[in-house]
């Protein structure tokens, strides 16, 4: 009698061999090595130590690494209530305001596939976006924590330098907003035709204009003990130094407060305080603070 041989154990055997051959579509398409190239173009730039983006460095300084990448933006758990998710769903990154192009619909085709797949390492094994900054960040083991270091150097009147300069908020925010208030009254009374409100702009003056100098003055220890730059800081600078200057010759000035000419360099000095404001938040928060 003839012995019938099973076909199970030569299926298994094609389907083993099958799949070498075919892997599957996640095998077969590197997304971690697509986004590694996709984080480069348009991360990288704001996401790294050496960034002007106050607030893109906060939400993320090592845009370099894929793995921190992965830590911060994503969510094991339900993918598409990641960080990254959202912004990708939403077109917020990059921002609308960046110098960097918006993401096409391959490459947002791209950023969900590689969510959907678990954001997985590249291929090849290597995570780091920029070898240079890995290489920098990375590999190299400080002596002591940076921050408590240069702290304990510095002398007793450095330290207390260092501490007033930090002050400069905290001056700022309240005293110098009654220069914005002055001009605003001004603007009202010519927009309503009432008024004057010569005794109010004449409190709100004598208040502002010297806490101005005070806050300016602060402001220029604050940034030479910081170690802040750029154009931002530059223009925040001398857009205060401007709009204290305006305030004090307002303030000496009161006798001609009747004049068309005054309530104008009241209205140029609610102008200076705005942008004041506006360009120390875009120091503080980043370039995007206020997109919409």
């Amino acid at each position: 009698m003839t012995q019938k041989t099973s076909k199970a154990p030569a299926f298994s055997l094609l389907a083993f061999l099958l799949c070498l051959t075919f892997p599957s579509q996640a095998q077969a398409q590197d997304y971690g090595g697509g986004m590694r190239d996709l984080i480069a173009a348009k991360c990288l730039s704001c996401h790294e130590p050496a960034s002007d983006n106050r607030k893109a460095k906060r939400e993320l300084d090592r845009a370099w690494d894929m793995r921190a990448v992965i830590d911060t933006w994503g969510d094991p758990i339900a993918m598409d209530f990641s960080p990254f998710w959202e912004v990708v769903e939403d077109g917020s990154m990059p921002p609308k305001d960046s110098d960097i192009a918006a993401l096409t619909e391959d490459e947002r085709a791209l950023s969900f596939a590689w969510m959907e797949a678990g954001m997985p390492l590249p291929a090849d094994g290597n995570p780091f976006v920029d070898l240079e900054l890995a290489a920098k960040h990375t590999f190299v083991v400080p002596e002591a924590p940076a921050q408590d270091g240069a702290e304990a150097t510095l002398s007793g009147f450095d330290r207390l330098t260092r501490w007033v300069g930090r002050q400069h908020a905290a001056t700022t925010h309240f005293p110098v907003a009654l220069l914005f208030l002055a001009g605003a009254l001004r603007l009202w009374s010519w927009l309503k035709r009432r008024g004057p409100f010569h005794t109010q702009e004449g409190f709100c003056l004598l208040i502002g204009a010297p806490m101005a100098a005070v806050s300016a003055g602060l402001g220029w220890l604050n940034a030479a003990n910081s170690g802040a730059g750029g154009d931002d800081l530059f223009y925040h600078r001398w857009v205060g130094v401007s709009l204290t200057a305006l305030a004090l010759l307002l303030l000496l000035g009161r006798k001609h407060r009747e004049h068309r000419a005054y309530g104008v360099a009241l209205l140029i000095l609610l102008i200076l305080v705005a942008a004041g404001g506006h360009l120390g938040g875009e120091l503080v928060f980043g370039e995007s603070y206020l997109a919409f």
